[in-house]
Protein backbone atom coordinates (compact mmCIF):
# COMPACT_ATOMS: atom_id res chain seq x y z
CA UNK A 1 0.00 0.00 0.00
CA UNK A 2 3.07 2.25 1.03
CA UNK A 3 4.48 1.80 -2.84
CA UNK A 4 0.85 3.38 -4.38
CA UNK A 5 0.37 6.04 -1.86
CA UNK A 6 3.91 7.53 -2.54
CA UNK A 7 3.67 7.07 -6.04
CA UNK A 8 0.25 9.14 -5.76
CA UNK A 9 0.24 11.53 -3.07
CA UNK A 10 3.58 11.65 -1.98
CA UNK A 11 5.34 10.09 0.60
CA UNK A 12 3.93 12.01 3.39
CA UNK A 13 0.68 10.66 2.65
CA UNK A 14 2.42 7.19 4.56
CA UNK A 15 2.51 9.06 7.59
CA UNK A 16 -0.86 10.34 7.71
CA UNK A 17 -2.51 6.80 6.67
CA UNK A 18 -0.39 5.24 9.22
CA UNK A 19 -1.30 7.54 12.15
CA UNK A 20 -5.06 7.24 10.28
CA UNK A 21 -4.74 3.62 11.01
CA UNK A 22 -3.39 3.19 14.47
CA UNK A 23 -6.12 5.83 16.00
CA UNK A 24 -8.54 3.69 14.54
CA UNK A 25 -6.89 0.80 16.38
CA UNK A 26 -6.82 2.43 19.28
CA UNK A 27 -10.76 3.65 19.20
CA UNK A 28 -11.77 -0.29 18.76
CA UNK A 29 -9.29 -1.36 21.73
CA UNK A 30 -11.35 1.02 23.90
CA UNK A 31 -14.28 -0.42 22.77
CA UNK A 32 -14.00 -3.73 22.51
CA UNK A 33 -10.85 -5.19 24.60
CA UNK A 34 -11.77 -5.69 28.45
CA UNK A 35 -9.32 -6.35 31.42
CA UNK A 36 -11.22 -9.68 32.94
CA UNK A 37 -13.46 -12.25 31.22
CA UNK A 38 -16.33 -11.53 34.16
CA UNK A 39 -16.06 -7.97 32.75
CA UNK A 40 -16.72 -9.18 28.95
CA UNK A 41 -20.26 -8.41 28.39
CA UNK A 42 -20.80 -11.12 25.64
CA UNK A 43 -18.54 -14.27 27.11
CA UNK A 44 -20.55 -17.28 27.84
CA UNK A 45 -20.22 -18.69 31.41
CA UNK A 46 -18.78 -21.93 30.38
CA UNK A 47 -16.07 -19.93 28.37
CA UNK A 48 -15.65 -17.35 31.15
CA UNK A 49 -14.90 -20.28 33.80
CA UNK A 50 -12.57 -21.91 31.37
CA UNK A 51 -10.09 -19.42 31.04
CA UNK A 52 -10.38 -18.07 34.45
CA UNK A 53 -9.54 -21.94 35.46
CA UNK A 54 -6.34 -21.78 33.25
CA UNK A 55 -4.87 -18.37 34.63
CA UNK A 56 -5.33 -19.95 38.29
CA UNK A 57 -1.66 -21.45 38.06
CA UNK A 58 -0.35 -17.86 37.17
CA UNK A 59 -2.47 -16.14 39.94
CA UNK A 60 -1.28 -18.55 42.47
CA UNK A 61 2.29 -18.03 41.17
CA UNK A 62 2.21 -14.38 41.82
CA UNK A 63 1.34 -14.86 45.37
CA UNK A 64 4.03 -17.16 45.96
CA UNK A 65 6.45 -17.16 42.61
CA UNK A 66 8.83 -19.87 42.23
CA UNK A 67 12.82 -19.44 41.52
CA UNK A 68 14.03 -18.83 38.55
CA UNK A 69 16.39 -21.85 37.98
CA UNK A 70 18.73 -19.52 35.76
CA UNK A 71 21.53 -22.35 35.46
CA UNK A 72 19.21 -25.09 34.32
CA UNK A 73 17.62 -22.82 32.27
CA UNK A 74 20.09 -21.48 30.54
CA UNK A 75 21.69 -24.62 29.77
CA UNK A 76 18.46 -26.38 29.10
CA UNK A 77 19.39 -28.46 26.05
CA UNK A 78 15.57 -27.72 24.71
CA UNK A 79 15.60 -23.87 25.27
CA UNK A 80 18.96 -24.06 23.19
CA UNK A 81 17.88 -25.88 20.77
CA UNK A 82 14.72 -23.42 20.55
CA UNK A 83 16.59 -20.59 20.41
CA UNK A 84 18.84 -21.56 17.72
CA UNK A 85 15.83 -22.58 15.34
CA UNK A 86 13.97 -19.55 16.17
CA UNK A 87 16.91 -17.68 15.46
CA UNK A 88 17.61 -19.35 12.03
CA UNK A 89 13.98 -18.53 11.12
CA UNK A 90 13.86 -14.93 11.98
CA UNK A 91 17.34 -14.49 10.17
CA UNK A 92 15.36 -15.90 6.64
CA UNK A 93 12.06 -13.89 7.71
CA UNK A 94 13.86 -10.39 8.62
CA UNK A 95 16.48 -10.72 5.63
CA UNK A 96 13.27 -10.31 2.86
CA UNK A 97 10.97 -8.57 4.70
CA UNK A 98 13.72 -5.51 4.99
CA UNK A 99 15.58 -6.33 1.58
CA UNK A 100 13.05 -7.10 -0.83
CA UNK A 101 12.29 -3.68 -1.87
CA UNK A 102 15.83 -3.24 -2.77
CA UNK A 103 16.11 -6.25 -4.51
CA UNK A 104 12.86 -5.99 -6.34
CA UNK A 105 14.58 -2.26 -7.63
CA UNK A 106 17.93 -2.95 -8.08
CA UNK A 107 17.62 -6.67 -9.60
CA UNK A 108 14.44 -7.24 -10.70
CA UNK A 109 13.88 -3.53 -11.90
CA UNK A 110 10.29 -3.25 -10.46
CA UNK A 111 8.68 0.73 -10.13
CA UNK A 112 7.82 1.56 -6.55
CA UNK A 113 4.41 0.69 -7.29
CA UNK A 114 5.02 -2.83 -7.84
CA UNK A 115 7.59 -2.95 -4.88
CA UNK A 116 5.72 -1.94 -2.55
CA UNK A 117 2.63 -4.40 -3.61
CA UNK A 118 5.44 -7.30 -3.76
CA UNK A 119 6.58 -6.67 -0.50
CA UNK A 120 3.49 -6.20 1.47
CA UNK A 121 1.04 -9.74 -0.11
CA UNK A 122 3.94 -12.06 1.07
CA UNK A 123 3.16 -10.61 4.88
CA UNK A 124 -0.91 -11.34 3.87
CA UNK A 125 -0.02 -14.97 2.68
CA UNK A 126 1.89 -15.52 5.78
CA UNK A 127 -1.05 -14.66 7.92
CA UNK A 128 -3.47 -16.63 6.26
CA UNK A 129 -0.91 -19.52 6.19
CA UNK A 130 -0.63 -19.51 10.03
CA UNK A 131 -4.69 -19.62 11.07
CA UNK A 132 -4.65 -22.41 8.33
CA UNK A 133 -1.69 -24.10 9.47
CA UNK A 134 -2.44 -23.85 13.04
CA UNK A 135 -5.82 -25.34 12.45
CA UNK A 136 -4.98 -28.21 10.89
CA UNK A 137 -2.11 -28.45 14.09
CA UNK A 138 -4.78 -28.35 16.06
CA UNK A 139 -6.73 -30.73 14.54
CA UNK A 140 -3.99 -33.10 14.44
CA UNK A 141 -3.43 -32.99 18.27
CA UNK A 142 -6.69 -33.49 19.32
CA UNK A 143 -7.11 -36.91 17.48
CA UNK A 144 -4.03 -37.99 18.49
CA UNK A 145 -2.51 -38.52 15.01
CA UNK A 146 0.95 -37.15 16.51
CA UNK A 147 2.62 -36.23 19.86
CA UNK A 148 2.96 -32.44 20.42
CA UNK A 149 6.68 -32.91 19.99
CA UNK A 150 6.14 -34.13 16.46
CA UNK A 151 3.48 -31.74 15.43
CA UNK A 152 5.87 -28.81 16.55
CA UNK A 153 8.60 -30.29 14.98
CA UNK A 154 6.38 -30.56 11.71
CA UNK A 155 5.78 -27.07 12.09
CA UNK A 156 9.42 -26.33 12.19
CA UNK A 157 9.98 -27.81 8.76
CA UNK A 158 7.96 -25.55 7.27
CA UNK A 159 9.07 -22.24 9.04
CA UNK A 160 12.43 -23.33 8.90
CA UNK A 161 13.31 -26.11 6.14
CA UNK A 162 10.82 -25.11 3.51
CA UNK A 163 11.44 -21.62 4.01
CA UNK A 164 15.11 -22.18 3.43
CA UNK A 165 14.49 -24.07 0.32
CA UNK A 166 11.95 -21.10 -1.16
CA UNK A 167 14.52 -18.87 -0.81
CA UNK A 168 17.27 -21.27 -2.40
CA UNK A 169 14.35 -20.61 -4.97
CA UNK A 170 15.26 -16.94 -5.12
CA UNK A 171 18.95 -17.78 -6.28
CA UNK A 172 17.56 -19.85 -9.54
CA UNK A 173 14.67 -17.58 -10.21
CA UNK A 174 17.74 -15.12 -12.17
CA UNK A 175 15.76 -11.97 -13.33
CA UNK A 176 12.65 -13.47 -14.20
CA UNK A 177 10.28 -11.22 -11.94
CA UNK A 178 7.52 -13.62 -11.44
CA UNK A 179 9.65 -16.61 -10.71
CA UNK A 180 11.23 -14.77 -7.87
CA UNK A 181 8.32 -13.11 -6.32
CA UNK A 182 6.25 -16.33 -6.25
CA UNK A 183 9.49 -17.91 -4.40
CA UNK A 184 9.64 -15.14 -2.19
CA UNK A 185 6.09 -15.01 -1.29
CA UNK A 186 5.93 -18.98 -0.30
CA UNK A 187 9.24 -18.57 1.61
CA UNK A 188 7.32 -15.91 3.46
CA UNK A 189 3.93 -17.38 3.65
CA UNK A 190 5.34 -21.04 5.33
CA UNK A 191 7.51 -18.79 8.11
CA UNK A 192 3.73 -18.48 9.61
CA UNK A 193 3.83 -22.36 10.79
CA UNK A 194 6.64 -20.67 13.30
CA UNK A 195 3.26 -20.16 15.51
CA UNK A 196 2.58 -23.59 16.03
CA UNK A 197 6.20 -24.69 16.04
CA UNK A 198 9.24 -23.41 18.18
CA UNK A 199 7.11 -19.77 19.42
CA UNK A 200 4.71 -22.44 21.06
CA UNK A 201 7.07 -24.71 22.30
CA UNK A 202 8.07 -22.12 24.81
CA UNK A 203 4.87 -22.48 26.78
CA UNK A 204 5.16 -26.14 26.15
CA UNK A 205 8.56 -26.25 27.49
CA UNK A 206 7.99 -24.89 30.92
CA UNK A 207 4.75 -23.14 31.45
CA UNK A 208 5.93 -21.43 34.64
CA UNK A 209 8.83 -19.51 33.15
CA UNK A 210 7.55 -18.76 29.55
CA UNK A 211 7.61 -15.21 29.88
CA UNK A 212 11.46 -15.30 30.66
CA UNK A 213 12.50 -18.05 28.16
CA UNK A 214 10.51 -15.77 25.45
CA UNK A 215 12.75 -12.69 26.50
CA UNK A 216 15.99 -14.58 25.93
CA UNK A 217 14.77 -16.28 22.43
CA UNK A 218 13.34 -12.68 21.54
CA UNK A 219 16.47 -11.21 22.62
CA UNK A 220 18.30 -13.53 20.46
CA UNK A 221 16.10 -12.93 17.67
CA UNK A 222 16.43 -9.31 17.79
CA UNK A 223 20.10 -9.99 17.65
CA UNK A 224 19.66 -11.87 14.23
CA UNK A 225 17.04 -9.43 12.73
CA UNK A 226 19.29 -6.18 12.72
CA UNK A 227 22.93 -8.61 12.11
CA UNK A 228 21.01 -9.77 8.67
CA UNK A 229 20.52 -6.22 7.48
CA UNK A 230 24.12 -5.56 8.26
CA UNK A 231 25.44 -8.50 6.49
CA UNK A 232 23.29 -7.65 2.72
CA UNK A 233 24.83 -3.95 3.19
CA UNK A 234 28.43 -6.02 3.46
CA UNK A 235 27.96 -7.51 0.43
CA UNK A 236 25.67 -5.58 -1.67
CA UNK A 237 26.85 -1.91 -1.05
CA UNK A 238 28.18 -0.98 -4.26
CA UNK A 239 27.52 -4.49 -5.94
CA UNK A 240 23.97 -4.38 -6.73
CA UNK A 241 24.76 -8.00 -8.83
CA UNK A 242 22.43 -10.85 -9.11
CA UNK A 243 25.78 -12.79 -8.35
CA UNK A 244 26.20 -10.99 -4.55
CA UNK A 245 22.58 -11.56 -3.89
CA UNK A 246 22.64 -14.68 -4.28
CA UNK A 247 25.77 -14.84 -2.05
CA UNK A 248 22.80 -13.10 0.70
CA UNK A 249 20.57 -15.78 -0.32
CA UNK A 250 22.51 -19.23 0.08
CA UNK A 251 23.63 -17.66 3.81
CA UNK A 252 19.72 -17.10 4.89
CA UNK A 253 19.02 -20.53 3.37
CA UNK A 254 21.81 -22.12 5.23
CA UNK A 255 20.81 -21.02 8.23
CA UNK A 256 17.56 -21.53 8.05
CA UNK A 257 17.11 -25.39 6.96
CA UNK A 258 20.07 -26.33 8.78
CA UNK A 259 18.56 -24.44 12.55
CA UNK A 260 15.74 -26.37 10.99
CA UNK A 261 16.81 -30.07 10.84
CA UNK A 262 18.66 -28.93 14.66
CA UNK A 263 15.31 -28.97 15.76
CA UNK A 264 13.63 -31.72 13.72
CA UNK A 265 16.51 -33.72 15.28
CA UNK A 266 17.23 -32.80 18.91
CA UNK A 267 13.92 -30.21 19.63
CA UNK A 268 11.19 -30.99 22.30
CA UNK A 269 7.79 -29.85 23.72
CA UNK A 270 8.05 -31.78 27.01
CA UNK A 271 7.69 -29.66 30.20
CA UNK A 272 11.57 -29.68 31.72
CA UNK A 273 11.97 -31.09 35.03
CA UNK A 274 13.13 -27.66 36.27
CA UNK A 275 9.80 -26.11 35.11
CA UNK A 276 8.27 -27.15 38.61
CA UNK A 277 9.15 -27.41 41.83
CA UNK A 278 8.98 -29.99 44.52
CA UNK A 279 5.97 -31.25 42.11
CA UNK A 280 6.51 -33.18 39.29
CA UNK A 281 4.77 -31.75 35.75
CA UNK A 282 2.63 -34.58 35.29
CA UNK A 283 1.10 -34.04 38.67
CA UNK A 284 0.52 -30.80 38.39
CA UNK A 285 -0.63 -31.04 34.81
CA UNK A 286 -2.94 -33.87 35.82
CA UNK A 287 -4.39 -31.30 38.94
CA UNK A 288 -5.17 -28.22 36.55
CA UNK A 289 -6.94 -30.49 34.38
CA UNK A 290 -8.91 -31.86 37.11
CA UNK A 291 -9.51 -28.73 38.29
CA UNK A 292 -11.17 -26.74 35.30
CA UNK A 293 -13.04 -30.49 34.28
CA UNK A 294 -14.66 -30.02 37.51
CA UNK A 295 -15.54 -26.19 36.93
CA UNK A 296 -16.75 -27.17 33.57
CA UNK A 297 -19.17 -30.18 34.83
CA UNK A 298 -20.52 -27.72 37.36
CA UNK A 299 -21.43 -25.20 35.44
CA UNK A 300 -23.42 -27.95 32.78
CA UNK A 301 -25.15 -28.94 35.76
CA UNK A 302 -26.18 -25.67 36.33
CA UNK A 303 -27.37 -25.02 33.02
CA UNK A 304 -29.54 -28.19 33.14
Amino acid sequence: MCGYLIAMFGWESVYYVTAALGFLWYVAWMLLVYDTPAEHPTISERERIYIESCVIKTSQSKSNPLPIPWKSLILSKALIVNLLAQGGAIWGLFTLTTQAPTYFNFILGLNIKQTGLWSGVPHLFRWMFSFGFSTMCDHIVKSKTMSMTNVRKLATGFSNVLQGLFILGLCYSGCNSTAAVVMLISATAVNGAVSSGTLAAVVDISPNFAGIIQGIVGSFCVFAGFLSPMVVGFLTINQQTLAQWNKVFYISAALSISSGFLYIFFGTSKVQIWNSSGESPAKADEKEMKLIGNKLNGVKTLST
